[in-house]
Parts: structure tokens; C-alpha cells; sequence
């Protein structure tokens, strides 16, 4: 199964935030930095689903403490600061890429395919993100949500990357792990691996997801295998399990007999 995923592919689209690296706590911090200065540092987050724009948080939370906001905010002032804290906090915190990524970036490449980064963050927080994981070169391309005029969950920057790279839709593997993302991937007729968080309900991505996993940990060799090689392996491992067994019977047996 996962083998035939790469198979006729010639690139793989990653988003970045929740799908490369783990920056959901660092988004709500920098949001709960915003709201500190409106005096709603208590205000709740949790309704807001992880991978949720910017933009679609700060339209929750203008409307639903509208009355708490000491002045009308424009909603791209509150993303300019919201990015803004977020690079400060970045400043101060390790960041690492999400498990496995490199192990399967490295068969990837060695599989002539393209590594392509589509995220709806910034160019300015993209990049300051690459710097601190040291990982700009492994891209074959980078395009920010800055770049397009409509963000995910629209098909735009899908769309625009592969077209850049001179590639048809199903030519295209994405990784994602957000409802916006996802949607934007189906929507453009890609292929799409979710990285899954364990928490938001399943029901709410679209139907043709090909596959939902934690991250790319041993991902590198299960694109090796076919079904039927998956099947094969399983039988081999149940026949060595039974040999172990059969030779620690035989050892007791002769123990009780001794």
C-alpha cells in the first residue's frame, strides 16, 4: 500500500505548522501574548481547532469577546503582532522537526522526487523557522501564504507550487495535518497522507484522505513495501515468533526432565 503512494509521483508537498514540527503550543502563546494586552489572557482557546488560520482565530475572538477589546482592531494588525510574538518566543525555544521527517526526506531525494514546502505561514516566519531548524537547503521550493492571494483551506497554493514546479495535481503527494490543509489538498486533486494529532475528529477531514498517521517515524521503509510485501514480512515474523516459542518449550521441557 504505501509503496504505490509514491508510485508516478515526481514531488511531495509539506505544510509546515502541526505537519513538520510541533509549533501549535507556540502559536497559542503568542496569541495568548496578543490577548494580554487587551486584558483577555483568560479568554478560551480551545474551541479553535489546531492548523485554524490566523485570520479565522482573530474572527473568533473579535466576535466573541467584542465587548472586552479596548479599541477595534483590524484583524491583519492582530496577525502582524500574533507573528510578531511568535517570533520572540521562537527566539527563546527549541524547535525540532516532527519524527522521521529527515530519515524520509533523505529516500525521498534518493527517489528523484521534489521536496516542497506550501504553508500558510508567512515568508518572514517560514524563514526564521528554516534558519532555526537549519533545514532551508532540503526544500526544492518554499511558498508562503504571503505569496498567494487565497489561503488554505483554498486549492491556490497547491495549485501555484505545482505549477511552479512544472507538475500535474496527481503528480503530487501532500502531507497535512489541519482540516484547512487537508481540504485545500482534496480540493486541488492531491494525493494526501494526514499527520494526525489524536484529537480532531476524523469525520471532519475530507473522505479521501489516504492515510492518517502520528508522524514519518519508519515511514522511509514502509514506502519500500507493497501489500503483499507487508504480508509476507507479517507471516515471516509470526513464523519466527513461533520458532522462539517452540525452542523455549523443548528448553523447559527438558529442564522438568533433568
Amino acid at each position: 500500500m504505501y509503496k504505490r503512494f509514491i508510485e508516478n509521483k515526481k514531488a511531495v508537498f509539506f505544510d509546515l505548522d502541526g505537519t513538520l514540527i510541533d509549533s501549535e503550543p507556540l502559536w497559542r502563546k503568542a496569541i495568548e501574548n496578543v490577548l494580554e494586552k487587551y486584558n483577555l489572557s483568560w479568554a478560551d482557546q480551545e474551541p479553535v481547532l489546531p492548523g485554524t488560520t490566523l485570520e479565522e482565530r482573530w474572527k473568533y475572538f473579535t466576535k466573541e469577546y467584542k465587548d472586552y477589546f479596548e479599541k477595534k482592531m483590524e484583524i491583519q494588525e492582530l496577525i502582524k503582532l500574533t507573528n510578531e510574538e511568535f517570533l520572540e518566543i521562537l527566539n527563546t525555544n527549541d524547535l525540532e522537526f516532527i519524527s522521521g521527517f529527515w530519515s524520509l526526506a533523505a529516500k525521498l531525494k534518493g527517489k528523484e522526487l521534489k521536496i516542497c514546502l506550501v504553508t500558510n505561514s508567512t515568508r518572514e516566519v517560514t524563514e526564521k523557522v528554516l534558519d532555526k531548524l537549519q533545514a532551508k537547503e532540503a526544500f526544492d521550493l518554499i511558498l508562503c501564504g504571503d505569496e498567494v492571494k487565497n489561503k488554505k483551506p483554498d486549492p491556490e497554493i497547491f495549485l501555484t507550487a505545482a505549477k511552479q514546479m512544472n507538475l500535474q495535481p496527481e503528480e503530487v503527494l501532500v502531507f497535512e495535518d489541519s482540516i484547512a490543509g487537508t481540504t485545500a489538498a482534496s480540493n486541488a486533486k492531491m494525493d494526501t497522507v494526514v499527520i494526525w494529532n489524536g484529537i480532531t475528529n476524523k469525520l471532519l477531514y475530507p473522505k479521501d484522505m489516504l492515510l492518517y498517521i502520528p508522524d514519518f517515524e519508519g515511514l522511509d521503509q514502509l514506502l519500500e513495501t507493497y501489500p503483499e510485501d507487508q504480508i509476507q514480512m507479517a507471516a515471516d515474523a509470526a513464523l519466527r515468533e513461533k520458532e522462539l516459542t517452540q525452542q523455549e518449550n523443548n528448553q523447559n521441557d527438558s529442564t522438568d526432565i533433568a
